[in-house]
């Protein structure tokens, strides 16, 4: 028997999951998430299109890409490396009709090729079309195991829900064969309009309605619900509450108007690090008391009713990420049955958490309109509909298709070669695809997704051309000046750069450097030019080690990292100090002139070579060797990944805690490349990094250069010592 420890040690033993929550990583691309998990492509473009996915774009933000082709992409991935056994975890439950079939077929035959599938849903019809035997929980503990058979699914239901079934026929009812009087109207849209999507879109909500919406996925839905719960603004058209028309530029705006959005990924609505209690009350806490501390007493009673309402499980009360799928959902409308919104409650669930027969989630939305109160409800599922909802809207193409009973809504009824066609469903592209030359197509692509970098190389070339504009003067010694002061400072944002990618602060960088240039300092002072060229991977491999002990130190202690490494700032500065109390050291002539000066380049004119220093290259150099491999590494992905998402970066196998040390590590390899520029451009070590002062002048020389008493030579207008390149240290 082997002994499962972690995600990638499953997939090691050809147990791959699907979890409820896709695990793709929000800020890289689809590409970079197949590279995190070492998941071959073709294989894994084989089962996007078996899934029913066209027209992938492999570049595509993971973030940008719809939640429903999300978990499309997941199961993918898992299947394209072959595992023995495939857990999913409600993979169907946030899919719209046409994918959840394609997903049912591709499983199935996943099971005639010999392969073991443990299918985890509230779904019987699913349950019973595709499993073999069923194992039922409840509070944690199997309650039940059944063959499946046509005559098991009461007792699954029984065994599911215990002594509350008796409790939940009796308090909600299927709204079968109830005729809903149309009474005053509550909402009204019209000729609503959003970007390209919603098209010209009317209807009317009445008083104590619940009218469904039915869609597949990519209709126009989510920005119908968007415009109404002030996500978005409509592109034209009206929404009028009770007769009077409203905008809203916010979310707060539709709140304040008494309208309560529920969204359908609960991660949207949701604080998943703090608790159950402080989730339902945040939308009403400050109506208790405008001013002054909170009614604690009245805010508890007030969410335990909600709790107890909708029978929410708060075992995990410690923060809400630790309850089950279905009792965060229940979460998110108890909130505003807490903050009992008088008005006309906007809910919205994509039916993500379903039971057979007696759904939680139904029964929630269903219950405020039994109080005269309005909702306007959206799923993919027909039966659902039938079973809570008054009317049913069809909506197709962004435009609504029909308005029907809920008696005849169902596939039948609405022509379902006309209300439900099987379109392709295509991943969300914010830009057309190009066609072209494939280096233009990659320059373009690459201009699209780091169009930071151009908007900085523009920003600097703005900043050059206002800086000679005021100062005419302004030439290549001056921004080499520039250049040389930068240097440190640009390291040092490297290295908090990689820290905070990993999801961390590093307060030492700092303190790190002041170590590293001072011991550079020492070991090079009066040492030769072999002996000094030791010197410098000694120190790099000093500023890595003092990186990854805060890294250590963070992982095993548990201890927030900016409390960390706001210790050992202290510790690496007196350490510093122990090292060297006051400026001095020395530096090897040949290192020094990497960075002072411009470097000759053959057949290139001085006049050109002036204005691109020593620093910059040792900088673009440096990046090259350390910041590009690391971004193309498997180590790089993980860092970025736990930045990202921490849980879904565990879940696509990235080790934790050794990549987070890691981080920390190359955080302080980029100090000690600082602490190491400090020395080069300096000629000497500082215990306490920052700008010396000229002795000459009395006035700060920001390029940190120290010059002998009485040298001449300072120039106000370059802020600095013209002898700093050469003049010994005090």
């Amino acid at each position: 028997m082997r002994r499962v420890t972690s995600p990638a040690d499953a997939r090691r033993a050809g147990l791959v999951s699907v979890y409820q929550e896709p695990s793709l990583i929000p800020d890289l691309d689809v590409a970079a998430n197949l590279r995190l998990t070492r998941t071959p492509v073709e294989p894994f473009r084989h089962w996007v299109a078996e899934l029913g996915v066209l027209d992938l774009d492999l570049g595509e933000l993971a973030r940008n890409v719809p939640l429903a082709v999300q978990r499309v992409l997941d199961l993918a991935r898992a299947l394209a490396i072959e595992p023995d056994v495939v857990l999913l975890d409600e993979m169907t439950a946030a899919l719209p009709a046409n994918l959840a079939e394609k997903v049912l077929q591709v499983v199935r035959k996943q099971t005639e090729t010999g392969r073991s599938v443990i299918f985890i849903s509230h779904r019987f019809l699913e349950i019973s079309a595709l499993c073999d035997r069923a194992t039922i929980l409840r509070d944690g503990e199997t309650v039940g195991v059944l063959d499946i058979r046509p005559d098991v699914e009461e007792r699954i239901v029984e065994l599911m829900l215990g002594e509350r079934i008796a409790r939940s026929a009796a308090r909600w009812s299927p709204p079968e064969g109830r005729a809903h009087t149309a009474g005053k109207t509550r909402l009204s849209v019209r000729n609503l309009r959003v970007g390209s999507k919603l098209n010209d879109v009317s209807f009317d909500l009445h008083d104590g309605e619940i009218a469904g919406v039915v869609a597949l996925e990519g209709q126009g839905q989510d920005e119908l619900f968007a415009a109404l719960a002030g996500s978005v603004r409509p592109s034209s058209g009206t929404i009028e509450l009770e007769g009077a028309a409203v905008g809203f530029s916010q979310p707060k705006d539709a709140i304040d108007r008494g309208i309560a959005y529920v969204p359908g990924d609960r991660t949207d609505a949701l604080l998943m690090q703090r608790s159950v209690r402080e989730n339902i009350a945040l939308p009403f806490s400050a109506g208790l008391l405008r001013w002054g501390p909170i009614d604690m007493g009245r805010e508890r009673g007030i969410v335990q009713s909600a709790i107890a309402r909708l029978q929410i499980d708060t075992r995990a009360q410690g923060e809400v990420r630790r309850l089950s799928g279905g009792n965060q959902q229940k979460v998110t409308i108890a909130r505003w049955i807490a903050a009992d919104r008088k008005d006309h409650p906007l809910l919205r669930s994509d039916a993500r958490h379903r039971c057979a027969h007696q759904d939680a989630d139904l029964c929630a939305a269903a219950g405020p309109c039994r109080a005269g109160k309005s909702i306007l409800y959206y799923t993919s599922e027909l039966e659902e509909i039938q079973l809570v909802c008054d009317r049913a809207i069809a909506i197709f193409g962004g435009k609504v298709a029909d308005v029907l009973p809920v008696e005849i809504a169902d596939e039948v009824g609405t022509d379902a070669g006309r209300l439900w066609p099987r379109p392709r469903c295509e991943s969300r592209r914010r830009h057309p695809r190009r066609h072209g030359p494939a280096s233009g197509a990659r320059m373009i692509g690459f201009a699209r997704r780091q169009s930071w970098v151009i908007g900085l190389i523009v920003l600097f070339g703005v900043l050059l051309v206002v800086t000679r504009t005021i100062q005419p003067a302004y030439g290549a010694k001056d921004f080499a000046s520039l250049t040389q002061a930068a240097l440190p400072y640009a390291f040092a944002v490297a290295a908090q750069a990689v820290v905070v990618l990993a999801g961390g602060i590093d307060l030492s960088v700092a303190a790190m450097m002041a170590v590293t240039s001072v011991t550079v300092a020492v070991l090079m002072k009066d040492s030769s030019a072999t002996s000094a060229l030791y010197a410098v991977p000694l120190v790099l491999a000093l500023g890595f080690a003092l990186g990854s002990l805060n890294g250590i130190l963070i992982v095993i202690s548990r201890v927030p990292d900016i409390v960390v490494t706001l210790a050992m700032l202290y510790v690496f500065q007196g350490t510093a100090l122990l090292i060297l109390n006051t400026p001095g050291g020395g530096a090897a002539g040949w290192l020094k002139s990497i960075v002072v000066g411009s470097l000759p380049i053959p057949g290139v004119p001085d006049a050109v070579t002036a204005w691109i220093p020593g620093a910059l290259i040792f900088l673009v150099a440096a990046a090259a060797v350390v910041w590009v491999p690391l971004k193309r590494s498997q180590l790089g992905l993980g860092i970025y990944a736990i930045g990202s998402s921490q849980l879904s970066a565990f879940r696509s196998g990235v080790p934790i805690h050794r990549t987070r040390i890691l981080a920390y590590g190359i955080g302080g390899l980029f100090a000690a490349l600082g602490g190491l520029s400090l020395t080069m451009s300096t000629g000497i070590g500082a215990p306490i990094p920052g700008p010396i002062s000229s002795p000459a002048s009395r006035q700060w020389c920001w390029a940190a250069w120290p010059c002998r008493a009485g040298a001449a030579g300072w120039s106000a207008r370059s802020s600095r010592c013209s002898c700093c390149a050469s003049c010994a240290p005090t």
